[in-house]
């Protein structure tokens, strides 16, 4: 069995996926990074850099428990462990490697407006255009998929959130964003309804108890095709 500490990160998103791809047993542990969980006495010593993701392998090296932090070492962590995913041959080895740490390294962004203006590297609906010329310069013109993380909301979440309002209006400002960006074949949705287990830091539709937010009718009238 694997403990997983988490909450709903992008980073976090990698591992559950490799967790669920390798068919491995695990066990959510909700860490709520808003209320400063990451910091308690006993997420710190599973993880001193305070950060998520972290897992603990009961059945780690030599059937030992085993700690690994950060994503993109759980992922190769996980590999190994299944032996999936990551080839024998040295050269195709560091082919996986090597795009598995550009993806793990990105600054994060801290405005929630799409149309803000924000640093040429950041991965944010305003920087559509810079991000589809880096693909492009890597994969050629391959179609694109987006993932709009969704904008936070308590109603707001004082440090990242914004109102209900303004979430169905973000919403609307991305899509429409995402619709004037060729290749763009798919928008989607990270999170539906919002999750029971974490506090203030939501991005769902609708709340915990089904209320729809404004943002959930902006959505399913979003032009579709």
């Amino acid at each position: 069995m694997i403990d997983l500490y988490a909450l709903t990160s992008p980073n976090v998103q990698k591992v559950y996926i490799m967790l669920e791809e390798c068919a491995l047993p695990y066990k959510e542990h909700f860490v709520d990074v808003w209320k400063g969980d990451q910091y308690g006495p006993e997420f710190s010593k599973i993880n001193p850099n305070n950060k998520i993701p972290a897992i603990v392998d009961h059945d780690g090296p030599g059937g030992n428990p085993y700690t690994v932090i950060e994503s993109g070492a759980i992922l190769l962590y996980l590999a190994e462990k299944t032996g999936k995913f990551l080839p024998k041959d040295m050269a195709k080895k560091y082919d996986v490697v090597q795009w598995l740490m550009k993806n793990t390294f990105r600054r994060p962004h801290h405005d929630t407006h799409p149309d803000a203006p924000k640093a040429r590297d950041l991965m944010t609906m305003a920087n559509l255009p810079a991000i589809r010329a880096e693909v492009t310069r890597y994969f050629g013109a391959v179609p694109l998929w987006l993932t709009e993380y969704g904008y936070q909301t308590n109603p707001p979440d004082n440090a990242f959130g914004v109102s209900w309002a303004k979430q169905a209006q973000y919403l609307t400002e991305s899509y429409a964003i995402a619709r004037k960006n060729p290749r763009i074949d798919m928008f989607l949705w990270f999170l539906i309804k919002d999750e029971p287990n974490i506090g203030g830091w939501q991005s769902g539709l609708e709340t915990i108890t089904g209320r729809k937010k404004p943002a959930w009718n902006t959505f399913v009238s979003l032009p579709r095709g």
